[in-house]
């Protein structure tokens, strides 16, 4: 074989196994033990999260994700690094934890970017959109007030910094809920329904200060009157229908028990219903121009939300 056959084929091996390294690198991008350059360290401290996060991996592999996370976060405590983060993520992502895995995977894009690792960046990349079309954003908008203003989503009271920005939240249903320091009334509730894709919904809360509920007391002595109305012409009904004598006052009586009945019930339920109660000098914000709007087969609606 010529001097220049064999340079030719070792050019070729070299190559080809320089390919088969790449390919196994981009395969299992994430999966190292690792500090920041995933480089493992010889120490008491090293050994343990190296332990810690084998541990994790044996139970996500046995899909035991709510002990595996455990495992990982504190071996990214022990040692943080790249590929313990993005196997923390993953698992919170695997339990259900959709925000929490969101910003773990974008915390590892930032520091695969730092750490120029462009392959494992895309990547977790991929995963963030991924994760995208499976939540939504909301807006929480809250005007300025020198009151003392506690917000909490499904439970949990949201720190100011959480306020007037998107928030990363999954799809479903969500309660909100609004106090100031001086309110006297119930603290101001409501429901939102996210329906994912990234989508950004925004919730204003209505008034401040005091966001308080209350029920409409006029509805209610409205409501009740034309109730008590209908309750004593139905009797009036009944009894001149027993006597038989008298259809034309009957018939009157039957019509007016029947208007009053349906006036009055639905008057009294939304008088019942709480609502916010905006105390004078209070900002309101506005209205959204923007309606609800649905569209069935032979109906159409549009809501304006308050």
């Amino acid at each position: 074989m010529r001097p220049s056959q064999r340079l030719g084929l070792r050019s070729l091996s070299v190559a080809l196994t320089i390919a088969a390294v790449s390919s196994v690198a981009c395969a299992f991008p994430l999966t190292a033990l690792a500090g920041e350059g995933d480089a493992a360290e010889a120490s008491p401290d090293g050994a343990r999260a190296d332990a810690l996060f084998e541990e994790g991996r044996k139970l996500m592999s046995d899909g035991r994700y709510a002990e595996a996370c455990p495992k990982f976060e504190e071996s990214q405590k022990v040692r943080p690094g790249i590929g313990t983060l993005f196997n923390m993520a993953d698992c919170h992502e695997k339990a259900g934890k959709l925000e929490l895995a969101y910003e773990e995977f974008k915390e590892v894009v930032e520091r695969t970017k730092a750490a120029l690792q462009p392959d494992r960046q895309k990547v977790a990349e991929q995963r963030i959109a991924s994760l995208e079309a499976r939540l939504s954003r909301l807006v929480i908008s809250v005007p300025a007030t020198r009151d003392r203003l506690t917000i909490s989503l499904d439970g949990t009271v949201l720190p100011p910094d959480h306020l007037n920005v998107p928030l990363v939240v999954t799809a479903g249903d969500h309660a909100i809920k609004a106090a100031t320091d001086r309110d006297e009334g119930e603290p101001f509730e409501t429901s939102v329904t996210l329906g994912g894709g990234g989508k950004t919904t925004t919730v204003a809360i209505p008034i401040a200060p005091g966001a308080k509920m209350k029920r409409r007391t006029g509805m209610i002595i409205a409501g009740g009157i034309l109730m008590g109305v209908g309750v004593i012409s139905g009797v009036g009904t009944g009894y001149l229908a027993a006597q038989g004598d008298a259809p034309g006052p009957t018939i009157g009586l039957a019509v007016l028990t029947v208007a009053t009945l349906a006036v009055g019930i639905p008057v009294f339920a939304v008088g019942m219903k709480k609502r916010p109660v905006v105390e004078r000098n209070a900002f309101l914000l506005p209205t959204s121009p923007i309606p609800d709007v649905r569209v069935g087969p032979g109906s159409a609606s549009a809501t304006w939300h308050f």
